[in-house]
């Protein structure tokens, strides 16, 4: 059976609900946009949007990406990098972990990778050199090459 059609109150719901939709995400475009050119023009290397959903992301990345800029993705936070001022890896750790960015959290990261770096040193020189292991042989391929070769070029059967 065929589906009633649905009432003109609700395609007018519908239709309202779409323009209203739309008229948010012109809104936020436009602002996004307006945020991005005072970013272009200041000194700061980064800007952060809060809380974006899939489809204000994709807005945040069309407009930077045309102005010539980065845009990750962190969770549910957008941040868009002057290219001069690519992120590190571990401003980009911590903010996947949830962290903001600061100083006080660079200083943080900094310490955290220079003991991995001593823990690292550390260990390689407690542990001995491994032995080198002999040569291993090659497997012998001729005969399969010639195989190879007599399937792909057949004799002629006047030859016979």
């Amino acid at each position: 059976m065929d589906k009633p059609a649905p009432s003109t109150t609700s395609k007018e719901r519908m239709e309202i609900k779409e323009r209203e939709i739309r008229e948010e995400s012109r809104k936020f475009r436009k602002s996004v946009s307006e945020k991005i050119g005072q970013f272009v023009k200041d000194d700061r290397p980064y800007i952060e949007f809060e809380a974006v959903d899939c489809n204000q992301y994709m807005a945040v990345y069309d407009i930077a990406a045309s102005a010539g800029l980065v845009s990750l993705l962190f969770g549910g936070q957008s941040v868009v990098y002057k290219n001069k001022h690519y992120p590190s890896a571990d401003e980009m750790e911590a903010r996947m972990n949830g962290e903001g960015w600061n100083e006080k959290i660079a200083q943080k990261y900094a310490e955290k990778r220079k003991l991995l770096v001593a823990q690292k040193q550390t260990s390689k020189a407690a542990e001995p050199e491994p032995e080198p292991e002999p040569a291993a042989k090659k497997p012998k391929t001729a005969g399969i090459k010639r195989k190879a070769k007599a399937i792909e070029n057949p004799p002629d059967a006047k030859n016979k």
